[in-house]
């Protein structure tokens, strides 16, 4: 058995007003890291940190609610990757979490197409 909590890239990296909210996701990890340990093997415990991904909601913070295209390409051109996830890209890798073998556990999976891999100062 496997728990999958979604926790979020920025309780590694985040941004200007985002602070409560980093905050939150970085205590996730934490929990799942916890529980992992408590719970000795039984089951296991994985965080998924995606970073962004192609909803409304993400749409409308990246580009401050000015959600036409060329608002939103420079964002999406910063990532290594290129693109950023869709929400079925998440699920898929979800199902990839639950296959992997047990020493997979109280760990944080981050997916967010290399965006945290970058300085601020890069392009």
């Amino acid at each position: 058995a496997c728990a999958i909590a979604i926790g979020s890239v920025h309780a590694d990296v985040t941004a200007k007003n985002m602070s409560v909210y980093a905050s939150t996701k970085a205590a996730l990890v934490g929990l799942v890291r916890g529980m992992a340990l408590e719970a000795q093997g039984a089951y296991r415990v994985v965080c998924l940190s995606p970073g962004a991904v192609n909803t409304a909601m993400c749409r409308a913070n990246i580009t401050e609610g000015d959600t036409k295209p060329e608002k939103w390409g420079p964002f999406v051109r910063r990532i290594p990757a290129g693109e950023i996830a869709e929400a079925s890209d998440v699920a898929d890798m979800c199902a990839a979490i639950l296959a992997m073998p047990k020493s997979v556990t109280g760990c944080n999976i981050v997916m967010d197409g290399g965006a945290s891999c970058l300085l601020g100062t890069e392009s």
